[in-house]
């Protein structure tokens, strides 16, 4: 069982006091009420040839109606509108939480109170209506847009509209907590979705206990700049920012398309107390710094909330055979391709990949005085008679990646490595020779290098100058987290996080150094960490992640670029991507596993699994990695020393090649005839077709059962072996 805190998802429920000296006011404080509210007595307020939004003035209600189906989507649940309901929350177009700098608590409102009290202010807008909530007793004022579009609704707020005084400041804003909605059923044509690592599940069916089952996840995993005083385990973050609900034959597919860096994503299915399931977006509007007072623990608020700064979601309704997560996942699809956030990659998916360790720092003694030497794992010459030996024994060509070959191998020193690499692993002439290697082979080979974490001032970085800030205003320092016991090791060198600005300059550097030496460039940590810097308005609350992740790539025109567990702002920019999550995060709430992350880039991006040899069951893996197409990888080394059990970037030692010769041999030879056959093809629909029994459709035609259970079963086509699979064309 996950632990309440974790599941819940939110840290600042527990804080009990805030430093105030670090929570000054701001330069302009401000809230008014008018006289009068505004209202507006339309029913319809836009409309198009697919849609009309519509408003109810007297419960401040919101809908979006199709006028082919007739079928619609509303604030308050359709039905229990009609029914006259009058819940607290099925009625509250919005929730806030505040912070009360008198008595240190933090409290939830919704907008429930201000239409019951007529603080409810509404004027037309372009194509839609802007809804301005009066929370009085607290002094903050949110105000909200609905926009129609040709497709979709979107529901917008702007920091700049954001009003407060006295004692209560905004923390964050949820945004139609009950727009994604279905009424609970036994019957699993519906649920909800969520964005869990691959992709998640959640039957609307009550529990059997009759508690409610929640999920809450940070968009692109915890900001790592920020204080964690609860160590995260293992579990997938979120990577795409986007969730959904599917209502029998209508889904709404929902993406937040502004803000996606400040953004929660919560549901809760099941719920017994009103009846209905639910998945919405929860925005903060301020940074902020966990902290531990003695036996307790405090937030620490930013000075400032950004000015104006725009949070957003689109809800795109979709119907008959669209609307299920296939449907939702080519939606997906088209919009990135529409912004530009999707491109084809130059590469083509190879059979397989494999990650090769350069080396790690150990602590050594010299005249019994400590220091970190380098402990080499595979040289580069060492690195090409892998690979040699591999595509000899399989026959087939993979894609490779070389990680850890900078000044200090796998552990954080100076920026990217020093743009250097060691010399403890035979630098010069056999990292040359592993280039002409590959490319007279035809094999795409990237060196990975980390723009992010550094320890060591240099090569034009400074740890003390150039790190990213906290919301308090403090230089970001983290520690490695200690083995097998996810606590934080105090005793090892501080790893900081690169100043945000500092980024398009690293990266400038980068592609010089790489110019004249490597064919393809990895950016793993690059790609899947999303971190907020308090230097400058535009990176609070990890904003700008897109933009500046395009800044950065554009520095690579001349090659091409992996990246690893890539977050959704940078997945698309990608020439391949590797470590795709295939299992949700976990979480008890979750009921089922999806492969939505690959459903979505699959045959635009070549996609590599995490390493097979360093999972628990690689045979099962292999299966989840077939179901989602995506090729089989491994991470390998030449050698491993007993003496890395105690470095703080130790890898596993089930990494060395001549111990995991056999299972590549096994694995490629078990799956390399089905990768050969879907080749780049698009997923075009995936679904559970009998309990631990999933199909796959491409489409170039190919489709794939796979059975995931330990006995064999009978489909209306074939008998499958346990643990198996069976693909057609």
């Amino acid at each position: 069982m996950k632990g309440k805190l974790r599941r819940f998802g939110i840290l600042m429920i527990v804080c009990v006091s805030l430093l105030l000296s670090s929570c000054a006011e701001e330069s302009e404080i401000k809230y008014s009420v008018p006289d009068t509210m505004a209202n507006v007595e339309d029913k319809v307020i836009a409309e198009n040839d697919k849609y009309s939004l519509e408003w109810d003035d007297k419960k401040k209600c919101v809908f979006m109606r199709s006028l082919d189906s007739g079928f619609v989507w509303s604030t308050t649940p359709y039905d229990y509108y009609l029914a006259g309901g009058s819940n607290y929350n099925l009625c509250s177009p919005i929730m806030i939480e505040y912070y009360n700098t008198e008595d240190g608590s933090i409290n939830t409102l919704n907008a429930s109170e201000c239409i019951d009290y007529g603080m409810v202010s509404a004027q037309k807008a372009q194509n839609g209506i802007k809804v301005s909530f009066y929370f009085d007793e607290v002094k903050i004022t949110v105000s909200v847009l609905y926009t129609l579009r040709e497709d979709s609704l979107l529901i917008s707020f702007n920091t700049s509209d954001i009003e407060e005084a006295g004692t209560n400041q905004l923390l964050n804003v949820s945004l139609a907590p009950y727009l994604c909605a279905v009424k609970n059923t036994e019957n699993r044509s519906s649920y909800l979705f969520v964005p869990s690592g691959s992709g998640a599940l959640m039957y609307t069916d009550t529990s059997p206990n009759e508690n409610p089952r929640s999920f809450s996840g940070e968009v692109y995993g915890n900001d790592p700049v920020r204080k964690q005083l609860a160590i995260a385990g293992e579990e997938e973050p979120i990577r795409l920012p986007v969730f959904g609900a599917k209502n029998g034959g209508n889904a709404l597919f929902s993406v937040i398309e502004k803000g996606d860096g400040a953004a929660r994503i919560n549901a809760l299915s099941g719920n017994p107390a009103n009846g209905y399931s639910a998945v919405y977006a929860t925005f903060n509007v301020r940074g902020y710094n966990n902290a531990e007072l003695g036996t307790g623990s405090t937030i620490i608020l930013s000075k400032s909330k950004p000015n104006d700064f725009e949070f957003a979601v689109g809800y795109y309704p979709l119907t008959g055979e669209n609307a299920d997560y296939s449907g939702m996942a080519d939606c997906y699809r088209k919009i990135l391709k529409n912004t530009e956030k999707l491109k084809m990659s130059k590469q083509k998916q190879a059979g397989f990949h494999i990650n090769v360790l350069g080396g790690a720092e150990i602590d050594t003694y010299t005249l019994g005085i400590p220091h970190k030497s380098l402990l080499s794992l595979t040289t580069f010459s060492e690195a090409r008679e892998i690979l040699e030996e591999l595509v000899k024994t399989v026959e087939r060509k993979p894609e490779v990646k070389l990680s850890g070959f900078g000044k200090t191998g796998l552990n954080a020193g100076k920026v990217a490595g020093g743009f250097e690499f060691a010399n403890a692993l035979n630098k010069n002439k056999g990292q040359q020779d592993l280039e002409k290697y590959c490319g007279s082979e035809n094999i795409s080979l990237f060196t990975d290098f980390d723009l992010i974490c550094f320890s060591q001032s240099g090569s034009g970085f400074s740890v003390l100058k150039n790190s990213a800030l906290t919301a308090n205003m403090q230089g970001s320092a983290l520690y490695p987290v200690k083995r097998n016991v996810l606590t934080e090791n105090e005793e090892a060198r501080k790893i900081r996080i690169l100043e945000r600005s500092k980024l398009v300059k690293a990266a400038d550097k980068l592609a010089d150094f790489c110019d004249d030496r490597v064919s393809g460039v990895g950016l793993s940590s690059l790609g899947k960490t999303a971190y907020s810097d308090y230097s400058e308005e535009k990176y609070m609350l990890k904003g700008y992640l897109f933009e500046q992740m395009s800044d950065v790539l554009s520095k690579f025109q001349n090659h091409n670029i992996t990246l690893s567990a890539a977050n959704g702002y940078a997945a698309g920019l990608a020439d391949s991507i590797t470590d795709v999550p295939l299992q949700n995060g976990g979480y008890d709430a979750l009921d089922e596993t999806v492969p939505f992350y690959a459903m979505v880039y699959r045959g635009s991006i070549p996609l590599y699994s995490t390493p097979l040899n360093l999972s628990p069951n690689p045979k099962a893996q292999l299966l989840n990695a077939v179901e989602a197409g995506v090729s089989p990888s491994f991470m390998l080394s030449r050698t491993y020393d007993s003496d890395l059990s105690v470095s703080d970037s130790a890898p596993s030692s089930r990494i060395v090649f001549k111990n995991n010769k056999g299972l590549i041999c096994n694995m490629i030879e078990a799956s390399a005839d089905f990768f050969e056959k879907i080749s780049d093809a698009v997923i075009i629909s995936h679904k559970t077709i009998q309990t631990g029994v999933t199909q796959t459709l491409f489409d170039n035609g190919v489709s794939v059962t796979v059975n995931h259970n330990d006995t064999a079963v009978k489909t209306e086509k074939n008998e499958i072996a346990a643990m198996s699979f069976i693909f057609e064309e």
